[in-house]
């Protein structure tokens, strides 16, 4: 995960990116592997128990969440 100072005005310019951490996340595929808190200063991600996976795991009922109405 890197991270770029950015400055929009009056002209846009990026710094120099900067490593935030190194480790072994998912990636992603058809799904984002990480999201961030809704304060900015979180990162949520995803990590494989098995370097290759052959199942994923649903938890249904997670305390403190309402299942979705279908």
């Amino acid at each position: 995960m890197m991270s770029v100072p950015v400055q929009v005005r009056p002209d846009l310019q990026t710094g120099k990116p900067i490593e935030l951490f190194d480790r072994k996340f998912d990636r992603g595929a058809a799904v984002d592997a990480y999201d961030v808190t809704a304060d900015g200063q979180t990162f949520v991600m995803t990590r494989s128990e098995r370097e290759n996976p052959t199942e994923i795991r649903i938890v249904i009922g997670w305390p403190g969440e309402k299942p979705a109405n279908k």
